[in-house]
């Protein structure tokens, strides 16, 4: 597969977003590369909006998706040659420094250092996240990040592990040991989240979302038009836009729900929803 005409009208097609087209067109170099080179060729961290966009471009067989643990949100596109298949990827997940020198992404863990203080604070993922990106790093170099009652695991690209390693040293007052791990040590916590099962008179985004929210259709079409909501990690300001199962909404202050169940139509015609807030 080449990039031609055909393949860069493919990214206006897909987004009127400039960087997302930047996002997009830098996908297309990666297989070009890979196909020219005959060797691994990897992005850096997409969101799950970018993924699901990145699925509509024409990037060949060897495209993969690959977040270092099997929940992850956030994920690397890889582009592999003819002579490797998927088993590359995972064989990432034994080795504390990837599948071989050449892979991108490793596994940082943070450790409280007051473990054992009665009364400590206790750390959000935004508090860990915000001391990371607080060092002047992108975000498309973190991947995922788990937290745990006693510290934090880090999704990285490897580039960044050093620097990682040596200028980690604490989220807001609690101080942090850093240490390299392997992918298949990642402790992934369990999701805990509230079960919704409701009816509405369509899909769309404002109606689910108020379902979800537990608010009322105005004030949910409220913050959609205030720039409030995203769609699969995509801003999105139409309440009227229809949603589909799996489709994962967040409102800024009241968090992330998804769809995950589009039944048949009650009695009295309404479309039956099952719904998972997060909590």
């Amino acid at each position: 597969m080449k990039k031609d005409t055909r393949a860069l009208a493919s990214v206006s097609a897909l987004t009127s977003d400039i960087d997302e087209q930047t996002t997009l067109r830098h996908l297309l170099d990666c297989a070009e590369q890979c196909r020219e080179r005959s060797l691994p060729t990897f992005s850096a961290f997409l969101t799950p909006g970018e993924q699901i966009l990145a699925r509509g471009l024409p990037l060949g067989e060897g495209f993969h998706l690959f977040g270092g643990t099997a929940e992850a949100e956030r994920k690397i596109a890889a582009f592999l040659p003819e002579y490797l298949d998927e088993s590359y990827l995972t064989a990432a997940m034994e080795s504390a420094d990837g599948a071989d020198e050449d892979f991108p992404i490793c596994a940082i863990r943070l450790t409280r250092r007051d473990k054992m203080v009665a009364g400590r604070t206790a750390l959000s993922h935004r508090d860990y996240l915000g001391s990371l990106l607080g060092l002047g790093i992108r975000r498309e170099t973190l991947g995922d990040l788990y937290v745990s009652e006693d510290g934090c695991d880090v999704i990285c690209v490897k580039s960044m592990a050093a620097f990682l390693l040596e200028n980690v040293t604490g989220a807001g007052r609690v101080s942090l040991d850093a240490r390299q791990i392997a992918l298949s040590e990642v402790v992934v916590p369990e999701k805990k989240v509230k079960v919704i099962r409701d009816t509405v008179a369509s899909l769309r985004l404002d109606g689910v979302a108020s379902a979800g929210f537990s608010l009322s259709r105005g004030k949910t079409a409220e913050a959609i038009a205030a720039g409030k909501c995203e769609v699969n990690a995509r801003l999105c300001e139409k309440g009227d836009r229809e949603v589909h199962e799996g489709d994962i909404v967040s409102i800024r202050g009241l968090g992330r729900m998804k769809l995950t169940e589009v039944g048949g139509n009650s009695k009295k015609g309404r479309i039956i929803i099952t719904i998972e807030r997060y909590l």
